[in-house]
């Protein structure tokens, strides 16, 4: 995969949800609402949906109407799924309606909880503005035939592609620019930080805002399923329906993809990995897992060629206690079972594919 030592990374910026109640779980919702201190209600603004709670970075918004459908909106703020993951976002969600409705159990409920629309951004610690402003060394390839522009003095700092009816669009904007004016998206200086961007002179973020249409079109409903190969589908498609390449070719299908969205359609062809939650907690055990791996596999190592000496032997009496024990001190002296020069190893291609840890 093209290397792009600017790249920060590959998150999941809002995600939503809808889900259905009947008309009894509709009911014992209203009145949770109704019971909830004003410090949880939330003024929806939404007409159609006029009740809103938030429980820390999770907003529900209810409807009283028995016409709707569906009756919830549920939305996964930022800042909540970069400070607690979306693993854990989804099990505090299931758990608050289990408490809203009087069930026992979430195991059942959360198949009903349907995503409807998931922004995926890339952030790069690099100025992209050439891309939208004109440039003669870029040129943007995009299926999308509508875009708005905001433009801060002579230079835009932020561009939109995609109509509202249409199932996913993509911006391309400022980031730093929209952390350093809006207070509270300031919680993204920590997470570049944690990236390994502690003072970023630029960042600049390309987000695809993938909807309900797209989703449904390609068989995703349920959160789990961002792991999938389903999804990398999607992402393929949206980076090959929008790309910015050099202006080398009269023929824009012959031009060369920048090295960002070559690396970007590299990491949705990658492994599943890639699209999981990247929190610290996650990248420990999964780095611990791979030790296992490497120690499980030396053990196999051990066993097959214990195996392979009895079928040379005929199966006649040798020392396997000495074969075994001079196997091991083989292995420990080698790089094989070096854990520490392994942990770095895997932390370095964990890292390279956009995961933190800290």
């Amino acid at each position: 995969m093209v290397q792009c030592p600017e790249f920060i990374k590959y998150s999941y910026d809002t995600i939503v949800f809808r889900l259905d109640l009947d008309c009894t779980e509709q009911m014992r919702a209203l009145q949770y609402y109704q019971s909830l201190p004003d410090v949880n209600k939330l003024d929806s603004g939404i007409i159609r949906y006029k009740y809103g709670m938030e429980f820390d970075g999770i907003r529900i918004y209810l409807s009283d109407s028995t016409a709707l459908h569906p009756n919830v909106r549920i939305r996964f703020l930022s800042e909540y799924i970069q400070r607690v993951g979306w693993r854990l976002a989804h099990k505090t969600l299931c758990d608050i309606f289990c408490g809203m409705l009087g069930l026992k159990s979430a195991k059942r409920f959360k198949g009903r909880i349907i995503l409807s629309q998931v922004d995926v951004a890339f952030d790069f610690a690099k100025d992209l503005s050439p891309w939208i402003n004109n440039s003669l060394d870029f040129r943007v390839v995009t299926r999308h035939q509508t875009k708005r522009t905001y433009q801060r003095g002579e230079k835009i700092s932020w561009q939109l592609f995609g109509s509202g009816s249409a199932g996913w669009k993509v911006r391309v904007y400022d980031k730093l620019n929209e952390v350093h004016n809006i207070l509270h998206k300031k919680y993204w200086l920590g997470v570049w930080s944690m990236s390994g961007f502690a003072d970023p002179e630029h960042v600049w973020r390309v987000e695809f805002e993938i909807k309900n249409d797209m989703l449904k079109k390609f068989g995703i409903v349920s959160l789990q399923q961002l792991e999938g190969r389903k999804f990398q589908q999607i992402l393929q498609y949206c980076i090959s329906g929008f790309h910015v390449v050099l202006n080398d070719n009269s023929n824009p299908t012959r031009c060369t993809w920048t090295d960002e969205f070559l690396y970007m359609y590299g990491l949705s062809t990658g492994y599943k990995e890639t699209f999981y939650d990247f929190t610290p907690k996650y990248f420990k055990d999964l780095r611990d897992n791979a030790l296992s791996r490497v120690r499980s596999a030396a053990k196999k190592a051990m066993i097959y060629a214990l195996a392979y000496m009895r079928k040379l032997t005929n199966g006649a009496s040798f020392d396997s206690l000495n074969f075994i024990q001079q196997f091991q001190r083989h292995i420990k002296d080698s790089i094989v079972f070096d854990f520490e020069f392994i942990k770095n190893e895997v932390s370095l291609v964990l890292q390279k594919k956009g995961m933190i840890y800290d």
